[in-house]
């Protein structure tokens, strides 16, 4: 037999079978070689030895003649061989060809990544396709490809993250930014208000004749108006910000309502409106809760259902029920025979500025802030505010929220009522008061005056500090903003100097325009045991400093 014919294996189906495979004799030389081997090798390798073209790597120190080859094929061990000159290396498994003269050396390049098929000007199509190393190609390739997309995918992802990551830090910085720039404008718009509206309660408690009194009474309402605006914007923005804080105070819910109801019972009766609320039986006498929210949003309820009647009545209801989870679910009803809530409106109603007419033309004022703050003020008390129904004939307006029942004797007074300075309870009380603003020294001193308390004004937290340490006063008020000091870091030294004399702690009650901030004293430090915004009315000072009157007094009995 010539070196160039070999043994009874088809030319075709070793092509087949084994494209980089070899036919060997006994003696070691190759008889056939498969096409990709030759395109590896770019030559005929027929007639050669084994050692010629392959480097065998196992097994060690195989030398090929019949005595090793045929335990070798018999074996099934594998045979790995380096190509000389190329960086291929071939794994495969010698077989004995059925004439018994012959070995086929059936294998296939040995590859790590399909990145080594350009380096060895090898394609997948050089590879049999029943072959495993071509299906594992196969399978790798698409694996690599997956791979490359999972990584493309994580990197627009992180960059995506990146991006979100400082989108919310911008959003963030905005925030406090927005609650900054709002306090700032809380302390500079009830600033001056708080001296029209306390200057207004003070002139309203001297004689005047009919056409002043109707003077004051125009000044009151246009400024009710201005400071409800105020209040709606702020509110929002606190809502929205997460800074507003419930309360627990002990209540009557059936005369909050009913007290409510009686502030609008004038303005109802001069429009010929009948005006009337009812309580169910069995109501709770007492539930914890924050009142003045609850009051709030009745308040506004109240307000929309009578801008909104032009005859008729408006009735309000209240009525609980025990709720699954031990509490008392309070419902409050507003009903009207108003022009009611046009179709095209009631999808949008309680969103935030928006109206149910939004037309230059439109008859009722309002900023359409207060249904949207109504409905979030309620779902943080555990509650809504829907419209049950309307219709030309008006709407039903339904509040609920869920509240704690507490002992009776717990209740709080729910409205502050018009105080007869004659009978202050709070008359010979010695308080220190800390404003910069000349106007609202001024107040703050009359409207002090007027409730029988001895007042020392100072201009701010400084001299306060310093006022502080006699130890003779019952009460420190201390606006936030100051120069010098303001009144957080005035608190944080009336306290250190307490501890370090020993001293009672005084009630300090923060006295600012700035709603927003004035709970704020940081981690750790010391907080106010109350505030007191501005505009002021002598109302809340009588309630505020009848307050601090009562602690003291309680603490010194048990003292």
């Amino acid at each position: 037999m010539s070196p160039h014919d070999g043994p009874g294996l088809p030319e075709r189906s070793l092509e087949q079978l084994f494209p980089f495979g070899l036919v060997l004799d006994g003696d070691g030389l190759i008889r056939r070689c498969g096409p990709s081997l030759r395109k590896l090798l770019k030559r005929d390798l027929a007639g050669a030895a084994l050692g010629e073209v392959l480097s065998i790597r196992r097994p060690v120190g195989l030398v090929c003649s019949r005595q090793t080859l045929e335990p070798l094929a018999r074996s099934g061990k594998l045979v790995v061989a380096q190509v000389h000159g190329t960086q291929c290396v071939l794994r495969g498994q010698l077989a004995a060809l059925d004439d018994e003269r012959h070995f086929v050396l059936a294998a296939s390049p040995w590859l790590q990544d399909t990145s080594q098929l350009q380096a060895l000007g090898l394609k997948l199509a050089d590879f049999a396709a029943h072959d495993s190393l071509h299906e594992s190609l196969i399978a790798l390739q698409s694996a690599r490809s997956a791979l490359d997309d999972a990584q493309g995918l994580a990197a627009a992802l992180e960059a995506r993250g990146k991006d979100l990551r400082s989108a919310v830090a911008r959003a963030e910085e905005a925030g406090r930014a927005k609650m900054a720039f709002l306090a700032m404008m809380s302390h500079e718009i009830r600033t001056p208000m708080n001296g029209i509206r306390s200057m207004l309660d003070l002139l309203d408690r001297t004689e005047l004749d009919s056409e002043q009194r109707e003077c004051v009474d125009v000044l009151r309402g246009s400024s009710d108006s201005l400071l409800t605006l105020v209040n709606d914007i702020l509110d929002l923005s606190k809502i929205e910000a997460g800074r507003i804080e419930l309360e627990r105070i002990a209540f009557d819910p059936g005369a909050l309502v009913g007290q409510t109801v009686r502030m609008f019972a004038q303005s109802a009766s001069d429009r010929g409106i009948a005006l009337r609320v009812q309580c169910q039986a069995g109501l709770p006498q007492a539930v914890a809760g924050d009142p003045t929210r609850v009051r709030q949003v009745v308040s506004n309820l109240l307000t929309n259902a009578l801008k909104f009647t032009a005859r008729g009545s408006v009735d309000v209801s209240v009525r609980a029920r025990a709720d699954a989870g031990g509490r008392e679910r309070i419902e409050i009803e507003v009903r009207d025979t108003g022009c009611g809530v046009p179709p095209a409106a009631l999808e949008r109603i309680f969103d935030v500025f928006s109206q149910g007419d939004s037309s230059t033309t439109r008859t009722h004022g309002g900023t359409g802030l207060g249904l949207a703050i109504c409905r979030r003020l309620a779902r943080l008390m555990d509650g809504d505010v829907t419209l049950e129904r309307t219709s030309a004939e008006g709407s039903t307006f339904r509040f609920w929220c869920l509240l704690e029942r507490v002992a009776p004797l717990e209740v709080r007074a729910a409205l502050p009522v018009r105080v007869d300075v004659s009978q202050s309870a709070v008359r010979g009380m010695r308080v220190l008061v800390a404003e910069d603003n000349p106007v609202n020294r001024v107040i703050a001193a009359r409207l002090l005056a007027k409730l029988g308390v001895e007042a020392d004004v100072v201009e701010d937290g400084a001299c306060a500090v310093e006022r502080a340490r006699s130890g003779e006063y019952q009460a420190i008020l201390l606006d936030l903003h100051m120069p010098v000091c303001d009144g957080r870091e005035a608190l944080q030294r009336i306290r250190a100097e307490e501890r370090e004399r020993g001293a009672t702690p005084v009630k300090v009650l923060a006295f600012s325009a700035d709603v927003i901030s004035a709970r704020d004293t940081g981690p750790g430090a010391a907080s106010f045991d109350g505030s007191i915004s501005k505009p002021v009315g002598i109302e809340d000072l009588h309630a505020a400093l009848a307050q601090c009157r009562a602690a003291a007094s309680t603490s010194g009995e048990a003292a």
